[in-house]
C-alpha cells in the first residue's frame, strides 16, 4: 500500500456504507473519496510527507514510518487513540 492509501485506510475504518449504499450513491461517494484524499494529503504535508504520498510505506525510512503511524491514528480519531503513560503528581 502507498502512504496516501494506509491514511485514506485509516479513515474509512469509521465508514459504515454498504456495498448496496455505495452504488446507489455514487457521485456522493465519489466526492466523500475525494474530500477523503485532500484530507489525506493535508494531514501527509503537516508531517512533510506528502511528496512521498505515492511510495509504498515499506519503502520509507524508520523515521518517516513513525511519522506515518502518527498521521494515520491522528486520521482515526481522538476515541482510538490509547495514551499509556499518565503524568505523575
Amino acid at each position: 500500500m502507498t502512504v496516501l492509501e494506509n491514511v485514506k485506510s485509516a479513515q474509512q475504518l469509521h465508514d459504515s456504507d454498504s456495498l448496496v449504499t455505495t452504488l446507489l450513491t455514487w457521485p456522493t461517494f465519489l466526492a466523500r473519496e475525494n474530500r477523503l484524499a485532500e484530507e489525506s494529503l493535508e494531514q501527509l504535508r503537516l508531517f512533510e510527507l506528502a511528496d512521498r504520498a505515492d511510495q509504498p510505506a515499506t519503502s520509507l525510512p524508520y523515521g518517516g514510518q513513525r511519522r506515518l503511524e502518527i498521521v494515520r491514528a491522528l486520521h482515526c480519531g481522538p476515541s482510538s487513540c490509547c495514551w499509556t503513560s499518565r503524568p505523575q503528581a
